[in-house]
């Protein structure tokens, strides 16, 4: 077990070599019954330190998708974060005191937001669609504003919009 301080020491560390960031929680002006939870969430600027790091390869990392499916939101928020930037925009992630989360929240100065989950495979698309439908339900659209999509990105091939109008886009359709 590490002590606390010796924690924040490497956290700082960490921090000051730009391996990890910190993701602020998205607190718009809302009036809710839920209490949103306000600590910065913490994220790796750059997935592939960490398959260096644990000498992952190809083989181990698909032998492993959980660990995968923390390094591919990594990278979805890496991407998100420069594109949101290149707009103006921030990225921020959600998570209320039932535990309910959205992976990330990108608003843009001008009060515009989306809402995204990230998810590595197409088995997941449901249930994260329906998460963003309850959390969309959760927020004063008349303080917040209208999202201006909602939108599941994952590792798969083709982007659609759904019957409930949640788009579901690949991570590749990001690139420019």
């Amino acid at each position: 077990m590490i002590d606390e301080k010796t924690f924040i020491d490497y956290k700082n560390t960490l921090e000051k070599l730009f391996i990890i960031d910190n993701i602020e929680a998205w607190s718009p002006k809302i009036r809710s019954k839920y209490r949103i939870r306000t600590s910065d969430k913490k994220e790796l600027v750059d997935p592939s330190i960490a398959c260096a790091c644990l000498s992952l390869n190809e083989n181990k990392i698909l032998n492993d998708l959980k660990t995968f499916g923390f390094l591919f939101e990594a990278l979805c928020i890496r991407d998100l974060k420069i594109y949101a930037s290149s707009c103006d925009g921030n990225i921020y992630h959600y998570k209320d005191e039932s535990d309910d989360e959205v992976d990330a929240i990108v608003e843009l100065n001008d009060g515009r937001w989306g809402a995204i989950e990230i998810k590595l495979g197409a088995e997941h698309i449901e249930s994260a669609a329906k998460n963003l439908l309850k959390f969309k339900n959760k927020i004063d659209i008349e303080i917040a504003g209208e999202p201006s999509f909602l939108m599941v990105l994952y590792g798969g091939k083709n982007a659609y919009t759904r019957e409930d109008g949640v788009l579901v886009v690949p991570i590749g359709c990001l690139r420019n």
